[in-house]
């Protein structure tokens, strides 16, 4: 009887592990997709706000551009902070 509970308790933990890894790959993935659409927008702001130059490059001036960084950095922080994995204890 002890090795049929022993197999029990060996399989839940398995089952568990299993669902928490499949957990942690969904939170992963929705991480990366926030982070992935955090730098779509900020290079669709700076095709925007970009000022094309005579020579075929573009150009945004300084403050403009730190203020876009700022917004994409802010961003990814969000994204940080709403798709933490949660902490293995």
């Amino acid at each position: 009887m002890n090795q049929l509970e022993n197999k029990t308790r060996e399989l839940e933990s398995e089952r568990i592990k299993s669902t928490n890894e499949d957990e942690d790959a969904s939170i992963r993935s929705k991480l990366e997709a926030c982070v992935e659409t955090a730098t779509t927008d900020f290079k669709r702001s700076l095709a925007n706000d970009a000022n094309k130059r005579r020579n075929g490059s573009h150009s945004v001036p300084k403050p403009t551009l730190a203020e876009m960084q700022h917004q994409k950095q802010s961003k990814i922080e969000d994204c940080r902070l709403i798709y933490s994995l949660p902490s293995s204890n």
